[in-house]
C-alpha cells in the first residue's frame, strides 16, 4: 500500500493503492505532492481543512486532488500529513484536514510543477480487497 511514481511521457502518474478508499484517497494527495518537494522535509506546522464535492468517484478524485493543486498554486501550500475525516463513496464529497506548511524554502528541493489532475488514463478500482487509482498530471 501507497503510492509509486508512474511513466506517462510527457506528464507525471501515480498509482496510489491502499485497504480502504480513505487510504487511496490519501495515497494519491501524498503522492501528488511527493512530485512537488521532499515530503520528510515538510513540517506539520499548519492545518488546514478541505472540503470538495463533486459528480461521480472518478470525478472525486480529479477534484479533490485539483483542490490541493490549486492550494499548492496559489498558497503555496503543501501538507506531509493527510487526513480522510470524511468520504462519502455514494455522494460523491470528501472531507480532510491536511498538515504541511507553506512552500518556499530551500528545504524542499526541487519539485515539478503541477498544473492539474487530468481525466486521462484515470482510473480507480478495486481488485482483491485492495482500493487503487491511477491518476495522470499535467507538469
Amino acid at each position: 500500500m501507497g503510492y509509486r511514481m508512474l511513466d506517462a511521457g510527457a506528464d507525471a502518474g501515480i498509482l496510489a493503492t491502499a485497504s480502504t478508499l480513505e487510504g487511496m484517497f490519501t495515497e494519491a494527495a501524498l503522492g501528488m505532492y511527493s512530485m512537488a518537494a521532499d515530503l520528510r522535509e515538510v513540517e506539520t506546522s499548519q492545518l488546514v481543512k478541505v472540503e470538495v464535492g463533486s459528480h461521480s468517484l472518478d470525478g472525486l478524485l480529479v477534484a479533490w486532488l485539483n483542490e490541493l493543486v490549486y492550494m499548492m498554486d496559489a498558497r503555496g501550500f503543501v501538507a506531509s500529513r493527510v487526513e480522510v475525516t470524511s468520504l462519502d463513496p455514494e455522494g460523491f464529497h470528501i472531507g480532510a484536514v491536511l498538515a504541511g506548511e507553506e512552500l518556499g524554502s530551500d528545504r524542499f528541493g526541487q519539485g515539478l510543477l503541477i498544473k492539474a489532475a487530468t481525466y486521462h488514463d484515470l482510473w480507480i478500482g478495486k481488485n482483491d480487497g485492495l482500493w487503487s487509482a491511477r491518476v495522470t498530471f499535467d507538469i
